[in-house]
């Protein structure tokens, strides 16, 4: 399927369904994707069952996982080139998505080389997992055989994992979710290993041994992908977030990819707001709601060298398309060589 998300071609959903596993989860686009098209005539039954409905009115999921094996030949059929986004509605490594059909979509991978598919999870303790089973690569041949049988095609010896044309990454909101999940990562035999940093919820401290090679690790990450959230609850990134990681990437020759502010963007309106010292240190977000003008968020942080006075950056919802995509007027668009 044709995806408009900024940084890849196509999105190949072999599985449906998940669970929210952190704050990131928090508003999942792909939540309400399901449950919307749950009664939809012509798609419904791919999604029913996958999500509740609560008292409250919110939408969740069920915790059901569905697999698709006919969706498992879509990247055989296609010859032209192209980057794919794996399981953008759910992630490959869900618990309940048993490794003997993990194994057919990396086989799938493996068949494709023309292609590049990248695999993006927030659960990479499953994902090194799987890669430490041992015969993994006579496994992915067999599975492989098995899938040309049916689809009449021939294919050359298999790449061995990793597969130069799979790229992993993972989920990183915050840094909490940086210091579990990227070490696991980096366990994890890749070809290219990402950060996908959206929605960004608050600032991330790359450490230099995830970002440089290292005796222990000669691959480290290889790209870096920002973002604020663009849901109807979304909320604000604040824009030294998103400047931390780009320069932090620049220092290391990382390619860095600001894929968009969201729902809220940064205004041209400057203040200035007093703060007492015993907050001068930590970084304020007030949403402020009122009956005649948008929500406005206020982000406060210490000037420096002062500790009473701390610069505000002010944010309205302006709507993904009017927030727009440039970080300090520079569209960056940076992607692993």
């Amino acid at each position: 399927m044709m995806s408009k998300i900024e940084w890849t071609e196509q999105t190949w959903n072999p599985i449906g369904g998940c669970t929210k596993v952190s704050p990131g989860c928090a508003n999942c686009y792909a939540v309400s994707f399901a449950h919307r098209h749950a009664n939809n005539p012509t798609v419904g039954d791919k999604y029913k069952g996958l999500t509740v409905k609560h008292s409250n009115g919110k939408v969740d999921w069920s915790g059901k996982i569905h697999l698709y094996p006919e969706r498992l030949e879509i990247p055989l059929r296609r010859k032209k080139p192209t980057m794919y986004f794996v399981n953008s509605m759910s992630d490959l490594f869900h618990e309940d998505v048993p490794f003997e059909f993990i194994d057919k979509v990396f086989a799938v991978m493996a068949i494709c080389i023309e292609h590049t598919f990248q695999v993006l999870t927030k659960r990479p303790k499953r994902m090194a997992e799987y890669f430490s089973q041992s015969g993994l690569n006579e496994r992915l041949e067999e599975v492989a055989d098995v899938l040309l049988v049916k689809t009449g095609g021939l294919h050359d010896a298999l790449n061995n994992v990793p597969l130069p044309n799979v790229w992993l990454g993972v989920s990183v909101e915050n840094q909490a979710a940086a210091d579990e999940r990227i070490p696991l990562l980096l366990q994890t035999p890749a070809a290219i290993r990402f950060l996908s940093c959206e929605p960004l919820l608050g600032p991330v401290d790359l450490r230099p041994s995830w970002m440089n090679p290292t005796r222990q690790n000669d691959n480290p990450v290889s790209w870096v992908i920002c973002g604020g959230e663009s849901s109807p609850n979304a909320r604000p990134m604040h824009p030294d977030w998103a400047r931390g990681l780009r320069d932090q990437c620049k220092a290391a020759n990382i390619p860095f990819y600001f894929k968009q502010w969201g729902e809220w963007g940064v205004n041209e309106i400057k203040a200035c707001a007093f703060l007492s010292k015993n907050r001068s240190s930590q970084l304020n977000v007030v949403v402020s709601e009122t009956k005649s003008e948008k929500p406005i968020a206020y982000y406060a942080y210490p000037s420096k060298g002062n500790d009473e006075i701390g610069a505000i950056e002010t944010m309205s919802r302006l709507g993904k398309h009017r927030a727009g995509r440039t970080l300090d007027g520079q569209t960056h668009d940076e992607y692993p060589k």
